[in-house]
């Protein structure tokens, strides 16, 4: 267990370690992207504003390079061809609001990303890996 700021609150985190790759992994609740101290749920009243809008908005410096994060990270999630939506849009503010309507939320995304390929809804992270069996 170890302790994380989530939106200025300290929140508890499980941690456990694998047994295969000898990794320890955090378990972080839905809501939470790793190693980001804002909420799926302000990351994405940020990413669907206006751009007029989004400069008025809490955190809009740190929004801003997330949404640099997203748009350099949207074409390896688009390839894992998911979600099972077609066409896939191609410009990165229609398509995270495809990825967030196909899963039901964004949170509900964030989970399966993770569980199916590996990644997070901005980019690849280590601890997301599948390790291989030796």
């Amino acid at each position: 267990m170890y302790w994380r700021y989530v939106q200025e609150a300290r929140r508890k985190v499980a941690r456990f370690l694998c047994k295969v790759c000898r990794l320890t992994v955090s378990v972080l609740p839905a809501f939470v992207l790793p190693y980001r101290s804002r909420l799926v749920s302000e990351v994405d009243r940020y990413f669907t504003a206006m751009k007029a809008e989004r400069r008025n908005l809490p955190w809009a410096d740190t929004l801003r390079h997330y949404w640099r994060q997203w748009c350099g990270h949207a074409p390896a999630l688009r390839r894992t061809g998911w979600p099972a939506v077609r066409p896939l849009a191609r410009e990165p503010r229609a398509y995270w609001r495809q990825v967030g309507t196909a899963a039901g939320s964004l949170l509900r995304a964030q989970v399966q990303v993770v569980g199916r390929y590996g990644l997070s809804l901005l980019r690849r992270y280590r601890c997301h890996r599948v390790p291989t069996r030796v």
